[in-house]
């Protein structure tokens, strides 16, 4: 994922499993903190560490990611201290979704968003079972898997 990131022009990777990231972050701005952080990890420690990591005053934290088991963090002194602005950007936020789908079906077909380099695995109706079993272990090189109507 971290060369895939790369690939698409990211300036600067951080892998969590050998980097701390908020250390990193801090030493990347100075210790002001990111303008925007988005949270694609599904688990709410990843919301947590992005609270963390967005600037003092109205930072943003975008999240496409679905929690789906409840959790206790403590946000408190990052909310009163940042006071984050949330968005979820599930497509019932937008607020003109046909203008919005249009315009994303524009930029893949123009190539501006890269659909086919976030798809790394595909998959048959009839595979639909495997599809999610490959889903829930993440393998590496997983970005994005879809399934077919073939």
């Amino acid at each position: 994922r971290l060369d895939w990131a790369k690939k698409m022009g990211a300036t600067v990777t951080i892998n969590p499993k050998k980097e701390n990231v908020q250390e990193r972050i801090t030493e990347l701005t100075n210790g002001r903190g990111v303008d925007i952080a988005i949270d694609i990890t599904g688990r709410y420690g990843g919301f947590d560490l992005a609270t963390k990591m967005i600037k003092i005053g109205r930072g943003k934290i975008l999240i496409p990611s679905y929690y789906g088991q409840p959790e206790t963090v403590d946000l408190g002194t990052e909310l009163m201290l940042k006071s984050p602005i949330i968005h979820s950007t599930h497509p019932a936020y937008s607020r003109d979704y046909l203008y919005d789908m249009v315009t994303g079906l524009w930029a893949t077909a123009k190539g501006v968003f890269p659909i086919e380099d976030l798809i790394t695995h595909r998959f048959k109706l009839n595979e639909i079972n495997k599809a999610f079993e490959v889903l829930s272990t993440n393998p590496s090189g997983y970005i994005k898997g879809i399934v077919t109507m073939d």
